[in-house]
């Protein structure tokens, strides 16, 4: 199974990420990716196969990530 092969570019609120090989991508694979999107507040694009999540983290964001760090 493929993995997503995602291009990033950097704005100055937000991420723009192109999954270049969308197509190839398992239903599962891309429903993950939706949920990351949906997660994070942003939009997924799939006439484009972008999307878009908010530089800005929430706090609950901030304590998972800090868990999965193990800090």
């Amino acid at each position: 199974m493929p993995k997503p092969n995602f291009i990033f570019t950097k704005y100055n609120n937000s991420f723009n990420v192109h999954v270049s090989n969308l197509e190839e991508l398992s239903v599962t694979q891309i429903q993950d990716i939706e949920v990351f999107v949906a997660n994070r507040k942003g939009f997924f694009d799939f006439d484009t196969y972008t999307f878009t999540i908010p530089k800005k983290i929430e706090f609950n964001e901030f304590i998972t990530l800090i868990k999965h760090l193990n800090l």
